[in-house]
């Protein structure tokens, strides 16, 4: 059985815990442009799992502010470009990373992916929630893949 996305999220979250015990060290071991490119991708993943159901709210909100006819101030302009400019770079770098790893054969259904994205998305966000939760209420806890005991032969 696999485990949950959230378990995996939060077993990602805590090695990152477990390598940040001692950044020095670390920084040095990887080199630090290694170690400072690391960090950005980290922050990154998990603040884009964590903040994407909050920029597509808002967007979906100015939107139907603008086409109700209520008039935005400027900062909801920009808002409103922000939320709707990440997300939609955000789609679309997912779809051409996973569009370059498909051979001609594996890529004909591929449209079926990029529908999908937005609800992978917010799965994604809903483990990343459910991972800072149980981080918060059981921080020692790791969750385990279960694994069949071998065949004796």
């Amino acid at each position: 059985m696999l485990n949950r996305p959230e378990r995996w999220f939060k077993g990602w979250i805590q090695t990152w815990f477990v390598h940040m015990r001692n950044p020095v060290r670390l920084a040095r071991e990887v080199r630090f442009a290694s170690f400072c490119m690391a960090q950005i991708l980290f922050a990154g993943m998990v603040m884009s799992a964590l903040m994407h159901p909050f920029l597509i709210l808002s967007a979906l909100v100015l939107t139907v502010q603008v086409s109700g006819g209520i008039p935005l101030r400027i900062w909801q302009w920009g808002l409103l470009a922000f939320d709707s400019t990440t997300v939609v770079l955000g789609y679309a770098s997912f779809m051409v990373l996973g569009r370059m790893t498909l051979n001609e054969r594996e890529s004909r259904g591929f449209w079926k992916v990029c529908m999908m994205t937005p609800v992978y998305w917010l799965m994604l966000s809903l483990a990343a929630w459910c991972s800072v939760y149980e981080l918060w209420k059981r921080p020692h806890h790791w969750h385990k893949t279960p694994h069949r005991e071998a065949r004796r032969r």
